[in-house]
């Protein structure tokens, strides 16, 4: 074991080492040479791999890139932040990026997954950086998720106004009003009617995303959201959610025509995947 490393871990204190191996968030221990020193439970459940498949291994031996995604450098991306961590002694925070990992039970060999990453600098008695304390979390539901109502977003034409869909808004509407009065006059409700308010802020805010793309009325837009939450089974709330990440995390694009202007085009169809 890397002599400094191994002095960090033993110059633990008990409490710190007790949290490490019993949190629920995946933390990896490296040295500055990007060995593995030590994997806590929720790590090697992630990863699907086992204490001794790790330690003591270069970290790039055990996790190499997938050959069957050129292009996606998980490697390259991750060695980098590692080497500014041990280089500039500061964290580093990845966006959310693409780390397959190796799988006997895939065809491939490896399995997709998608990653949030944080390193943070270890550091000895004498301020030294002495390795790497690498939590990931597992983004890869949310991930396909945001694909999924993406790609139905974009596959879904502009409805015809009905009058069950003004209906529907209509409900919605006074659904919302009344639990904003419930949430002034009961306080002891508090902290459940919050939660109807956050979910119907979102949908707002996902009925206005597609108001300024699509130039529809508002129940008109609801009923856009009606449609992905049936398409997709997901939640209303959900595919607001999602559709507003996916309009914030996106570079911004030009606004759809308006129905008016052309009655061939779908909405959808000018974005490509």
């Amino acid at each position: 074991m890397h002599n400094r490393a191994q002095q960090w871990w033993k110059d633990l204190d008990e409490g710190f080492e007790r949290f490490f191996r019993t949190a629920p968030v995946a933390l990896l221990v490296l040295d500055d040479a990007l060995v593995v020193r030590e994997a806590n439970a929720a790590y090697l459940s992630a990863t699907g791999r086992k204490h001794r498949q790790l330690v003591g291994r270069y970290v790039f031996d055990v996790f190499p890139d997938n050959p069957h995604a050129p292009g996606v450098n998980s490697v390259a991306t991750f060695k980098a932040s590692f080497e500014r961590v041990l280089q500039h002694g500061g964290r580093d925070v990845l966006p959310v990026h693409r780390y397959d990992i190796p799988s006997p039970r895939s065809t491939t060999g490896f399995v997709e997954r998608y990653w949030s990453p944080l390193s943070v600098p270890l550091h000895d008695k004498d301020k030294n950086v002495t390795g790497i304390l690498h939590r990931v979390e597992d983004a890869t539901a949310l991930h396909r998720l945001l694909e999924t109502v993406s790609t139905a977003y974009e596959q879904t034409e502009t409805p015809v106004r009905d009058r069950e869909a003004q209906r529907l808004y209509a409900e919605y509407a006074a659904g919302a009003e009344r639990d904003r009065a419930r949430l002034a006059r009961m306080e002891a409700k508090v902290e459940q009617l919050q939660s109807a308010l956050a979910s119907r802020a979102v949908i707002d805010q996902a009925v206005g995303v597609i108001i300024a793309q699509r130039h529809l009325d508002p129940d008109d837009a609801f009923q856009v959201l009606v449609e992905l939450s049936q398409r997709t089974n997901t939640k209303l709330r959900d595919v607001a959610t999602a559709l507003v990440h996916r309009t914030t995390a996106a570079p911004a694009a030009p606004p759809a025509p308006s129905p008016a202007a052309t009655d061939t085009t779908r909405p959808g169809q000018k974005a490509g995947r």
